[in-house]
């Protein structure tokens, strides 16, 4: 049997602004539509791994293995050689309570930021999404000891995406969709 993944993905913002006087109400109204696909393969605008999971962190960082170490929904491993999009999502509604993706100080999976000690904080409520469906975030596997494949130049392509909450516990959502190595 062989596995397929369609792909869609749907944002939107709508904002109506107001600015109220005595006379004179003055609006300002917003409506931000985005939507792609993904069709089932791999290379642009295609993928074909799906993996995600809900899960707590309790006062130290997670270090996600995304070439070979994570299962999917089926019980196969999955190793991803492209991530097509990334989903976090802080489910902490606590003020002070952020999650920090990113700056392993293993093969850090950079290839989404700068350089591989780059980090994105997610404040309570709060999400990161990142969607490339045609070139990808490049994923390669490495050493995975500390230090190992790491480096600081643009374009780094690791496997560990740490996800760091700090003191707290905090649970999250994650989804990672992309291309199989």
């Amino acid at each position: 049997m062989s596995k397929t993944l369609a792909t869609d993905v749907n944002v939107r913002i709508h904002a109506n602004y107001v600015d109220s006087d005595d006379l004179n109400d003055q609006r300002g109204n917003l409506s931000a539509m985005f939507e792609d696909a993904l069709a089932t393969g791999t290379g642009a605008d295609c993928a074909n791994v799906l993996w995600y999971d809900s899960r707590t962190v309790a006062g130290a960082a997670e270090e996600i293995d995304l070439a070979g170490a994570l299962e999917d929904v089926f019980n196969d491993t999955v190793t991803f050689a492209e991530i097509k999009g990334i989903y976090i999502r802080n489910k902490s509604t606590t003020t002070g309570e952020t999650l920090t993706i990113g700056g392993s100080t293993f093969n850090a999976f950079a290839s989404w930021v700068a350089n591989s000690t780059d980090k994105v904080i997610i404040g309570p409520g709060g999400v990161l999404l990142l969607w490339n469906p045609a070139d990808g975030y490049t994923v390669e596997a490495g050493g995975g000891g500390s230090g190992s494949g790491s480096g600081s130049a643009s374009g780094d392509a690791g496997d560990y995406l740490k996800i760091d909450p700090g003191s707290a516990t905090i649970e999250y959502d994650i989804i990672l969709i992309g291309d199989a190595a």
